[in-house]
């Protein structure tokens, strides 16, 4: 139920305007109350991980940074006009993941 805020009398929650006065009913948005199902959620800190995790986790990293050459190097390949040093970086990049991989 909504209470109008100008009459106070009970409304439906689907509807927009008050029953009894007309006026277009306002919701009052209220902050849920602090108990431990809403606390904020811990800032992530890497020294929590376990070992597994901490190399699961530096390999992610690695593959974002490959990945993120690799889109750089071919945005200065198409704003310069020429792809050939995009066969070069490529290879650099493949290279470098074959001899993290073993």
């Amino acid at each position: 139920m909504i209470i109008c805020n100008k009459c106070g009398s009970p409304n439906e929650d689907s509807a927009r305007f008050c029953a009894k006065c007309r006026k277009k009913i306002q919701s009052s948005w209220s902050p849920p109350p602090e108990t431990a199902a809403f606390r904020p959620l811990d800032s992530f800190r890497p020294s929590r991980l376990s070992g597994a995790q901490r190399r699961e986790f530096a390999r992610m990293v690695e593959a974002w940074v490959y990945a993120l050459i690799l889109l750089f190097s071919a945005v200065a390949c198409q704003l310069k006009g020429q792809w050939w040093p995009m066969w070069v970086v490529l290879a650099v990049v493949g290279l470098a993941a074959l001899v993290r991989l073993r």
